[in-house]
């Protein structure tokens, strides 16, 4: 299914930029098939490791996460907090990681400021953009059909504990609920799931689309795997 790109687990983001692989277990973004791939051996575990950690560590400084591809991709020069105002995250974690180390070149650095960039955004590898060099757009043509900014099915985890008079934990309890959200409006009877926002009423415009507890169980601690 989708895989949500607000994910900050850095493992299942290396599991999804390791979906292509060649004959020698290495990964080969699709960029670099032809004539280059005899001079491309492509990347091993440790550095897709890397940058799947480099991703999840920009997203979790994030004041909120992504609500749309665009933002995920596009640089955003409003957005100060997110360290992001010259390239996209992709972008940025890439730059952050070693995966071009080997190819990155001559570094040119500008100082001609103008109006529309300063000297960090005019400066730059000599060779960015040549076959050897790997870009957001190499990442992306790999994993762009399958993700996605939001998803419909969440877990959501709860604790319970009581307690004596000093603080000592007298019992807790863990549980666990997969809730998914379903096409139709709190209040279904007024409006279909096709109807856009000006159709709703007050109620469906406040809460929006049902939601439907589909799993439920008690766990034995937070740390339980998932069914």
């Amino acid at each position: 299914g989708p895989f949500n790109i607000n994910s900050i687990n850095w493992e299942v983001w290396h599991l999804v930029l390791s979906s292509v692989k060649n004959e020698n277990n290495k990964v080969f973004f699709p960029r670099f098939v032809g004539k280059y791939m005899s001079q491309f051996p492509g990347f091993d575990d440790d550095k897709i490791a890397q940058l799947a950690k480099n991703i999840c560590g920009r997203i979790m400084n994030r004041p909120l996460p992504f609500s749309t591809l665009a933002s995920f991709v596009n640089r955003n020069e409003a957005d100060d907090t997110s360290d992001c105002t010259r390239c996209g995250l992709l972008q940025a974690a890439i730059d952050d990681s070693s995966i071009n180390l080997q190819t990155q070149g001559t570094y040119v650095h500008s100082d001609k400021n103008s109006s529309l960039y300063d000297d960090e955004s005019a400066s730059g590898y000599a060779n960015e953009n040549t076959p050897y060099v790997v870009n957001q757009s190499d990442v992306l043509q790999q994993i762009s059909h399958f993700i996605t900014a939001r998803g419909d099915t969440f877990l959501v985890r709860a604790f319970g504990e009581h307690t004596d008079s000093s603080g000592q934990p007298l019992a807790s309890a863990y549980c666990e609920a997969m809730v998914q959200r379903i096409p139709q409006y709190l209040d279904s009877e007024s409006n279909t799931p096709a109807d856009n926002f000006e159709q709703l009423n007050e109620i469906n415009r406040r809460f929006g689309r049902r939601y439907k507890v589909i799993l439920f169980r008690w766990i034995t601690d937070k740390n339980t795997t998932l069914p």
